[in-house]
């Protein structure tokens, strides 16, 4: 976990540098997908970059299609409320569905504090895959924890366990 911290620690530094040296406006969803989408290891970080790539461009395809049903204030509201509560639903069991959701979210409430939701779409996507490049990045070239070198280890060691197990339920056997 030090070394995913350090890492982690490197790409909000690097995060921030690129967002105050280009003058991004809304530059901090570069941070955000930097900091959730980075996990540990290689391959639980490949799984996230997926999912909220997809959740994001799905998200601002809909996101893109709202105005054109031309909602009332309430509804705008509403659909915020539930976009919210969907978003936290789907955050732990579902990552594209949360992000989808979040993404949703967010151009609604530009769209409700009357900003110009479609100025915020492309941003919010390349933002997004621009934290999720940095976020690869960091996970392969920053102490990358590659799962894979220790897998015959971790199977001789799951191997002796359940050989170890199975002489146990064998001796439960032999009392009888």
């Amino acid at each position: 976990m030090f070394r995913h911290a350090v890492r982690l620690s490197i790409v909000v530094f690097l995060c921030c540098a690129i967002v105050e040296f280009f003058q991004f406006n809304l530059g901090y969803w570069i941070l955000l997908t930097t900091i959730f989408v980075c996990q540990p290891n290689y391959s639980a970080t490949k799984v996230r970059l997926r999912q909220r790539i997809i959740g994001t461009i799905l998200g601002v395809v809909v996101g893109s299609l709202l105005p054109y049903l031309n909602p009332t204030l309430e509804l705008k509201l509403g659909l915020v409320v539930l976009t919210s509560t969907l978003f936290f639903f789907f955050r732990s069991n579902n990552y594209s569905f949360s992000t989808f959701f979040i993404t949703l979210q967010v151009l609604l409430s530009f769209d409700v504090m009357g900003f110009d939701t479609a100025a915020a779409l492309m941003p919010r996507l390349l933002d997004t895959l621009l934290g999720a490049a940095i976020s690869w990045f960091a996970v392969s070239y920053l102490w990358p924890d590659w799962k894979y070198l220790q897998l015959d280890k971790v199977s001789h060691q799951a191997l002796r366990s359940d050989a170890v197990y199975l002489l146990h339920i064998i001796s439960q056997f032999a009392i009888w």
